[in-house]
């Protein structure tokens, strides 16, 4: 992207350019020719105020592009983990449900850090975001390229895995689930280790699947998970791929 000074100088260049155009025009118009005086001022009027008057209208609208894609950028990634936002989570996946052909495997995983309200209350807020943001490093690294993750929401995440059997979607949500447990997330000098629960659906694309099926069964497996003690992952499959 061309810099404020480089857009300045090329719109002066340009002003002085079609200065001496319209200046020439008049002047064979009007049957005087050009001269010293006539080149001088077509020139330097334009040099003198061209950048006077581009300078602040070029960085009033360099402002306005940058506050734009600071607003695209907030709208689709989370400010604290760096995953996609719930909204666009949610557009990503649904399109690449779309784009998925039938009977492909495809999978919602959801993620739930264990015990979060009493992290938040021993370490305080600000300990209880380190370790969000910990976590979306985290997941960045750990999801292949294909994948598509996101923060849902608190201390909510998903995952959506395309084409994966259930075998190969159990390895990686497994490898996931040990990699947060080992990692330590320093904050003021404490370490803090935590956990997660996840929920999967897991099932073959038909014409009817939608995005609300995967996620409605990958909650409940959630609760599952929950219940069966926490740090583990639970599958919610339906019977029927609607």
């Amino acid at each position: 992207m061309l810099n404020r000074l480089t857009i300045v100088l090329l719109i002066t260049v340009v002003s002085i350019i079609s200065s001496l155009i319209v200046t020439f025009v008049i002047a064979e118009g009007f049957g005087n020719g050009m001269d010293a005086i006539n080149v001088a001022c077509a020139v330097i009027a334009p040099a003198l105020i061209g950048p006077m008057v581009t300078w602040y209208i070029v960085g009033l609208l360099l402002k306005i592009n940058q506050l734009e894609q600071e607003q695209r950028s907030l709208a689709t990634f989370d400010a604290l983990t760096g995953l996609l936002s719930r909204r666009a989570f949610l557009e990503q996946a649904t399109h690449a449900l779309h784009l998925a052909p039938a009977g492909q495997i495809i999978a919602l995983a959801y993620l739930d850090i264990d015990n979060f309200k009493q992290l938040n209350e021993q370490y305080g807020h600000a300990g209880g975001d380190a370790v969000l943001k910990a976590l979306g490093i985290l997941l960045q690294h750990l999801i292949r390229k294909h994948d598509i993750a996101g923060r849902l929401g608190g201390e909510e995440f998903a995952i959506f895995l395309p084409a994966v059997s259930k075998d190969a979607t159990y390895q990686i949500l497994e490898r996931i689930r040990c990699a947060i447990a080992q990692q330590v997330t320093v904050f003021e000098g404490q370490p803090i280790q935590y956990t997660v629960s996840i929920g999967l659906s897991l099932y073959p694309k038909s014409s009817s699947t939608q995005l609300e099926a995967l996620i409605t069964h990958a909650d409940r497996a959630l609760f599952d998970a929950k219940r069966q003690g926490k740090n583990c992952i639970a599958l919610d499959s339906p019977t029927s791929h609607s």
